[in-house]
């Protein structure tokens, strides 16, 4: 040891001089060290992002997010003023994304959390939370869009979590909406990919913390992705557009654009501005008004008619707040005095009934019609009678997911308006919907968005080789649960269908639903309410007494058509249905056909057009032979039909029975809300589904779906076929089996059978082609004991060795084996 010192020394003096250098030295080599952890413990962004001071961020990078003791699991403090926040995707299906933020769990953690979006809404002044949401955008993505266009006020801060897929029904103008708050991978986010991200209405896009997992080929979800940081109120550089009001300043415009208007009249030039982007103009008698000061909401000055100058003027943003005074501004108007308005952006979010009857005392008309987005201009006047002729609104296409196209309007205004009277051609708004919708809340986009008074009318059927079809006149039977936002979109769903009559729809509910006749009387359908004593509390029953009550109302119709409790027909399914009718109508082995596949998930449902014949009854929504119901069901549906019909009505059909059901499903079921299902719940519903997109559709095999036709098609299909090894059932996926780049073929796969019954080997083979399975379930969709599918647009068939179609087995092939 002593010599080991004395040649330290000897390399310490001869490099350094002295100790102190040496000593110097070693401070730098740590100095060094731990700025350059720093470095790295602060994410880098982008380099621009990094030294922009309009960002109040700090992000901390390579901290273990394990859970830990410290709050929302980072250890490191936050700078004073700040607030810590952590953002975790979600995972697979079953463990819930986690937003925390100062120290307290507002998604997971045993609060709430959904498949889909889940975010947090955080207040920019004071930096508390506002609200907590989760939207399930993969069955639906209009309500997360009117979430985001109506709820959320400029600069508001939102954490933002995938959970399981959020992409099936997301919008594109939603995407582009999440862009305005920073984002650019929302752009990007595909089927189970996981994104996370902290941004501000009003970001710049680019400009959000985010962070974004792919979900590669070989997996079913991405693995979570996450962000944590400290938070001030601005996430980055925001776009600030809001103007204060003030005194006009008026300069020339030669004429505001309008030949001379004479010695009584006046010009006006009227533009709403483009979207949200370009701010509104007023010309009023050759002089620009609220340069400035206009912008989104209404735009509203007041003209003295005799010396044709503006008194005052104002801009309310009644898509901010309710508190805008404008129905004291125009209250405030005195006799004769005129009014010019224009809309700009979105007015509709805080327009009250308050401000409406004040325009339409001043000769208004269209102003009760305003909805999100449309564009609106009008000029009026104290005591005139009648209509104004100068008003014009543009509407907003489907529902307002963007803007109207602009109004850009010239007037010569007299110094006294002359009104016209209301025609009543001119009066097309839905009372009773408007009733409705003021009466009952919980109707979603049905009573938002100043929509209410839109007229409900069928769809129109163009089809000219379905025209005369008998299945537009076969009763249709809705039997809803609870669940009365479900029930109002299942109606709109029906309603959609082209060539639907809505004389020939029948609605049994509960009794203790009594605002659902009033819903139902808006769609022209037939109401019907169950007193409580005629059933029992569960839905079955329910369903089971409307079924037979149907039956007694058509007794002469051959067919009825069933939609059970929170089913959503796809559009054109009764065309589907039309057009599989005539194999019904010739095959007395049909019991009817099925809107829904229970195989039908995604990845196996690829041939849209394509029919089976399945021995199980699929339920949900479908049509029923009554011939079949007379000998079977009838007087016995206690016995028969007691479960739901997913869990097996007839404990499959009887032998020489059979539905009709599409390859890819007519019908889809929202699925379950609850945290805890069984499983066979989970795999009926709340896996990933493929539904019907075509419009329309045209059956590719509807001349072969009679039982003698089916077994032609299906004994050549097989004879063609090319039978497929596998060695392994352990597998997560059998797909792989079917070559890649491959499509529109035909491909079997034989297995042993110790009997007939045996489905040991064919549930194996259900779980790893990830159709139907539950342990101790029986596989569902045989057809004289084979399961069909497609992969890929190929056919691909299941066959047990005790099935009539073994003899098709190739001689040198080898069946898969029972070990």
């Amino acid at each position: 040891m002593t010599k080991i010192a004395r040649l330290s020394r000897r390399i310490i003096l001869r490099t350094f001089g002295s100790y102190k250098k040496f000593v110097f030295f070693v401070c730098i080599i740590f100095a060094v060290l731990y700025v350059a952890k720093s470095i790295f413990m602060t994410q880098n962004i982008t380099a621009d992002r990094l030294h922009d001071e309009t960002r109040n961020v700090t992000i901390l990078a390579d901290v273990s997010l394990s859970e830990s003791n410290e709050v929302c699991g980072i250890p490191e403090t936050c700078p004073a003023g700040r607030h810590r926040f952590y953002v975790k995707s979600g995972y697979q299906s079953h463990v819930p994304p986690r937003i925390c933020f100062d120290g307290v769990d507002y998604i997971g953690k045993g609060k709430v959390s959904g498949r889909g979006v889940n975010i947090v809404v955080i207040n920019e002044v004071t930096l508390t939370v506002e609200e907590v949401n989760t939207f399930d955008t993969y069955t639906s993505g209009e309500e997360f869009h009117d979430y985001l266009t109506n709820n959320i006020t400029d600069f508001r801060i939102i954490l933002f979590a995938t959970f399981d897929d959020a992409t099936k029904a997301l919008m594109k103008e939603t995407r582009k909406l999440l862009n305005h708050f920073g984002s650019t991978k929302i752009s990007v986010l595909q089927f189970r990919d996981a994104l996370v991200f902290v941004g501000q209405k009003g970001l710049t896009q680019g400009s959000a913390i985010e962070k974004y997992g792919r979900r590669f080929l070989n997996r079913d979800f991405a693995e979570p992705a996450e962000v944590t940081g400290c938070l001030s109120s601005a996430v980055g550089k925001l776009s600030r557009s809001v103007v204060k009001e003030s005194n006009p300043e008026l300069s020339n415009s030669e004429n505001c654009g309008v030949v001379n208007c004479g010695p009584d009249g006046f010009p006006i030039h009227l533009y709403s501005g483009y979207q949200n982007s370009e701010i509104p103009r007023l010309c009023i008698g050759g002089k620009k008004i609220m340069e400035k000061e206009a912008g989104r909401g209404f735009n509203v000055a007041v003209i003295d008619p005799k010396t044709k100058t503006v008194v005052k003027f104002g801009r309310f943003d009644t898509y901010r707040s309710s508190e805008t005074n404008l129905d004291a501004f125009l209250e405030s108007v005195n006799d004769d005095q005129i009014v010019v308005a224009v809309t700009h952006d979105e007015v509709t979010m805080h327009l009250s009934a308050a401000i409406k009857q004040q325009f339409e005392s001043l000769g208004s008309f269209y102003i009760s019609k305003l909805a999100m987005r449309d564009a609106w201009c009008f000029v009026g006047q104290r005591g005139l009678q009648g209509r104004s002729p100068y008003e014009e609104l543009e509407f907003a296409p489907n529902g307002g997911i963007t803007w109207s196209d602009p109004i850009d309007r010239k007037f010569c205004i007299p110094s006294k308006l002359k009104g016209f009277s209301l025609v009543p051609e001119d009066i097309k708004r839905n009372i009773r919907r408007i009733e409705f919708c003021n009466k009952y809340v919980g109707y979603g986009e049905f009573c938002a968005g100043g929509r209410n008074d839109e007229g409900i009318t069928p769809a129109i059927l163009r089809d000219e080789e379905l025209l005369d079809n008998a299945a537009f006149s076969i009763p249709i039977l809705i039997v809803p649960g609870a669940n009365k936002n479900a029930f109002r979109m299942q109606l709109e769903s029906i309603m959609s269908n082209p060539g639907i009559r809505p004389e020939m729809v029948s609605v049994y509910f509960s009794e203790e639903f009594e605002e659902f006749g009033e819903l139902i009387e808006l769609f022209s359908f037939k109401s019907f309410p169950i007193p409580t004593a005629d059933v029992k509390t569960n839905y079955s029953e329910l369903l089971l007494t409307a079924l037979e009550r149907i039956w007694q109302q058509h007794n002469d119709s051959e067919y009825v058509i069933v939609f059970e409790e929170e089913v959503m027909a796809r559009r054109h399914f009764l065309g589907f249905i039309a057009q599989c009718l005539s194999a019904v109508k010739a095959d007395e082995s049909l019991v009817g056909i099925s809107g829904w596949n229970e195989n039908g998930y995604q990845g196996l449902s690829t041939i849209p057009n394509f029919v089976y014949r399945t021995e199980t009854f699929p339920g949900l929504g479908f049509l029923l032979r009554k011939s079949y119901y007379d000998v079977h069901m009838k007087g016995r549906l206690t016995s028969c039909c007691s479960v739901r019909s997913w869990m097996g009505w007839l404990q499959g059909l009887p032998q020489g029975f059979e539905m009709l059901v599409p390859d890819t499903s007519f019908v889809m079921r929202r699925p379950f809300e609850e945290t805890t299902l069984p499983e066979y719940l989970l795999q009926l519903f709340n896996r990933p589904r493929v539904y019907q997109k075509r419009d329309p559709v045209l059956v590719q095999n509807k001349n072969e779906l009679t039982k003698d036709s089916y077994e032609e098609a299906l004994i050549n299909l097989l004879k063609s076929s090319t039978a497929l090894s596998l060695t392994n059932l352990t597998a997560t996926m059998c797909h792989h089996v079917i070559p890649a780049g491959v499509t529109e073929k035909s491909f079997s796969i034989f297995y042993e059978q110790n009997d007939e019954n045996d489905d040991s080997l064919l549930s194996q083979l259900c779980r790893c082609f990830k159709l139907f399975y539950v342990a101790n379930y029986k596989s569902r969709g045989k057809h004289n004991g084979i399961i069909r599918f497609t992969v890929r647009e190929n056919h691909v068939v299941l066959i047990g060795s005790k099935t009539k179609y073994f003899v098709y087995k190739p001689s040198n092939h080898h069946p898969l084996e029972i070990h």
